[in-house]
């Protein structure tokens, strides 16, 4: 493993952490920084494991910090399927994934800088004039096309942030990632011609339908809220009653 390469690795999980704590609610309660943990943990587990089953690395090697735990789509995956179960554990209804969302995007800008410095995620050989020098071919950049796509979607999510309902965020970044992942794979050659390759696309389109299945689902809830709440305000205007004397009880004016 590459000097530079843990540094970036290193300054990813930093990056992540301060975004995720910028961003997180402040009144999170203890149950929901649970949830969260949960998360962090599935999906660095899922992470490692989804790049032994892709890479065949041996078991005994799974927890060792030189293999395993760079596949980002076996993280995020994992991940939201751990706060998801934790959160149904807990009792928690509301959505929690707004600030991983930005969390995520914001690692894996300096996470695949880190990719390339290790060898790693590379790209099928090509002759473009930008193509890089990795296992003896000239090769495409996958890990900095990765990097330039997650600075992308943290750039939208950021601009999003305002503009969505709560936990559609989330599942933005779940479709922009998905996108992102359809788009650049077809490049990547570590994955070798095999099973592995069309699992990962696999993975990834039914990615991009979950977060399209959350944003529906937000979008509902969202509407549904606004109309109970207008309705709440009609309903209590209509019982103000109009003060004694006005013109809209019919009393005269005195004077």
């Amino acid at each position: 493993m590459n000097l530079l390469g843990v540094i970036f690795n290193v300054t990813a999980l930093l990056v992540g952490g301060f975004v995720y704590w910028r961003f997180a609610e402040r009144s999170q309660s203890s149950y929901l920084r649970l949830a969260a943990a949960s998360g962090l943990i599935a999906g660095a587990l899922t992470a490692r494991l989804a790049e032994y089953l892709a890479e065949g690395i041996p078991f005994s090697l799974l927890l060792h910090p030189e293999y395993g735990g760079r596949t980002i789509l076996g993280g995020v995956i994992g991940g939201w399927v751990g706060v998801e179960l934790a959160k149904r554990w807990l009792g928690i209804r509301a959505p929690t994934g707004d600030a991983f969302g930005l969390a995520l995007a914001a690692a894996e800008v300096f996470g695949r800088i880190g990719c390339y410095f290790n060898g790693c995620c590379f790209g099928k050989v090509s002759t473009m004039p930008w193509a890089i020098y990795q296992h003896g071919e000239w090769r495409h950049p996958t890990q900095l096309y990765s990097g330039a796509a997650a600075a992308l979607i943290f750039a939208i999510l950021l601009w999003a942030r305002s503009r969505v309902a709560r936990g559609q965020l989330f599942a933005l970044y779940l479709m922009l990632f998905a996108d992102g992942r359809l788009v650049i794979e077809p490049f990547r050659d570590d994955f070798g011609i095999g099973a592995a390759a069309y699992v990962a696309e696999a993975a990834s389109a039914a990615l991009l339908v979950a977060g399209a299945v959350v944003w529906w689902r937000r979008s509902v809830v969202a509407a549904v809220g606004g109309r109970a709440s207008s309705g709440c305000v009609i309903e209590r205007s209509r019982r103000v009653r109009p003060h004694p004397g006005s013109v809209s009880d019919g009393a005269t004016d005195p004077g």
